[in-house]
C-alpha cells in the first residue's frame, strides 16, 4: 500500500487516494496473473452488490419499526457496514467443511464458490523472481472442542464455525466474530420463533441466553443441520411440524388475520429473507408478536398485524386443537 502512483512495480499493488479511496495498480506479472486479480474483484462485486441492498433494506426496516439500528453506540453508517459484512460472509461456504450458510430465514444463495480459481489464488500469486515477498502462514486448525457460548448478550446472537484437526468443525455462539479464522453460519431467529411458539408464547418474550444448556445445544444442532441440508425450506417445514400447522400464502393469511377468521390461540410462524418471527392471537382483536432480534413481545391489532406480515415470504399457521 502506497500513497503515490505505483505503476510499473514488479507486483500488483494498491494506492491510497485522498485517505478514503483505494486504487489497484497492475504490476508486471503475466496476463494470466492479472486476469486472476480481475476475476477476484468481479466475484467480490457480485457478492457485495446484493449484500449492500439487503443491508440497506434491513436498516430501513429497523428505522421504520423504531428498532436499534445496530449495537449500542454504533452510528447508522457503522450499523450499515456491519450488515454488509454479515451479508457478504453469509454468501460463502467453506467447501467440504460440512457447514454452509442457510442464507437468512427463508432464502438461500446456494453453494458458495470457494473452489473458483480466482478466489483461491488471486491473493497468493507468486511474485516474479527476485521480488521481495512476505508470506503469513495460516493459523493452524485447532483440536476438536465442545460448543462455546461466549459474549452472547444479544437476544439473537450469531453462530460461527471453524474447521478443526479432526475434519469437523468447532462451533461458537457469540455477538461478534471470534477471530479471522471463524466463519458465519446463521442467527437463531427461526429456531427461537419456533421455540417461543411451542413453549407457552408468553409476553416476557425469549432470548437465546434464556435457553437451558440442552435447548442451546439443540438450537445449534438445528442451525448446522439446516445449513448442511435443507436450508430455508427445512426451516419452514420444521416450524410447520412443530406447531402442527400448514403453510399459507401471504395474501390468504393476511386476509384471514384482518377478518378475524383465525380463532384465539392460533399460532403463526413467519419470515422473509432476513428474519423470522412469531405471533399468537390473544383476544378477538389482538395478536402478540414476538421478535427474536429484540427478545421481546408487542401487541398489535388485527389490521396492524395483517399489514405487518404482507412483506413476508413464508407463513405457517397452526390452529388450536
Amino acid at each position: 500500500m502506497t500513497t503515490r502512483p505505483s505503476f510499473g512495480f514488479p507486483t500488483t499493488n494498491l494506492t491510497e487516494i485522498a485517505g478514503f479511496k483505494t486504487r489497484l495498480n497492475p504490476g508486471l506479472e503475466d496476463e494470466t496473473a492479472l486476469d486472476r486479480y480481475a476475476d477476484f474483484f468481479k466475484e467480490t462485486k457480485d457478492l457485495l452488490t446484493p449484500a449492500l441492498q439487503v443491508a440497506r433494506d434491513e436498516i430501513k426496516r429497523r428505522e421504520t419499526a423504531g428498532e436499534p439500528l445496530g449495537k449500542p453506540g454504533e452510528t447508522k453508517a457503522q450499523a450499515l457496514a456491519r450488515e454488509i459484512a454479515l451479508g457478504y460472509s453469509m454468501a460463502w461456504t467453506v467447501g467440504g467443511a460440512g457447514v454452509a450458510t442457510a442464507g437468512g430465514a427463508v432464502s438461500s444463495r446456494g453453494p458458495a464458490k470457494l473452489e473458483k480459481d480466482a478466489v483461491k489464488t488471486a491473493a497468493a500469486i507468486a511474485p516474479p523472481t527476485g521480488a521481495a515477498a512476505t508470506v503469513t502462514p495460516p493459523e493452524p486448525n485447532p483440536a476438536p472442542a465442545a460448543l462455546v457460548v461466549a459474549n452472547a448478550q444479544r437476544a439473537n446472537p450469531y453462530l460461527w464455525f471453524r474447521p478443526n484437526t479432526a475434519a469437523g468443525n468447532n462451533l461458537q455462539v457469540s455477538d461478534q466474530r471470534p477471530g479471522s479464522a471463524w466463519s458465519y453460519v446463521e442467527q437463531f431467529c427461526a429456531v427461537l420463533a419456533t421455540h417461543w411458539l411451542t413453549h407457552g408464547h408468553g409476553s416476557a418474550g425469549l432470548s437465546f441466553k434464556d435457553l437451558g444448556a440442552s435447548d442451546r445445544d439443540t438450537a445449534v444442532t438445528t442451525l448446522v443441520g439446516w445449513s448442511a441440508s435443507g436450508g430455508s425450506a427445512q426451516q419452514v417445514e420444521d416450524a410447520r411440524k412443530a406447531i402442527n400447522g400448514a403453510v399459507v400464502a401471504t395474501d390468504v393469511a393476511g386476509t384471514a388475520i384482518k377478518d378475524g377468521t383465525y380463532p384465539r390461540k392460533t399460532r403463526i410462524w413467519f419470515g422473509n429473507a432476513r428474519h423470522a418471527e412469531a405471533a399468537v392471537r390473544i383476544t378477538d382483536t389482538k395478536w402478540r408478536l414476538y421478535d427474536p432480534n429484540a427478545g421481546t413481545t408487542s401487541t398489535l391489532k388485527a389490521g396492524e398485524f395483517a399489514a405487518y406480515v404482507k412483506s413476508r415470504d413464508a407463513i405457517v399457521v397452526g390452529l388450536p386443537s
